[in-house]
């Protein structure tokens, strides 16, 4: 029986500039909207604008603004949701 998870927040999804626009990073993301298909949340910084495209690209919707802790700047809250 298949595991899902509520509201999961997806941390740390990078892939090496060597091998971007290959369909790696898309293919990590589909699998994590399929584990948990009740919804993925993440964060982005503001100023990182290929992942904010990226992850627009893919139907994540911004829902917040947010501080970085670590570094004090601003980070963008993405939410995902799958639309039936």
């Amino acid at each position: 029986m298949p595991v899902y998870y509520r509201n999961a927040y997806l941390s740390q999804i990078f892939v090496n500039p060597e091998y971007q626009n290959c369909g790696i990073g898309s293919a990590l993301l589909n699998k994590a909207k399929k584990i948990c298909p009740e919804g993925l949340t993440l964060q982005t910084l503001q100023q990182n604008t290929r992942a904010c495209i990226f992850y627009e690209k893919h139907g994540f919707k911004a829902c917040k603004l947010t501080v970085n802790k670590i570094n004090g700047q601003p980070n963008i809250e993405y939410y995902w949701k799958l639309e039936i």
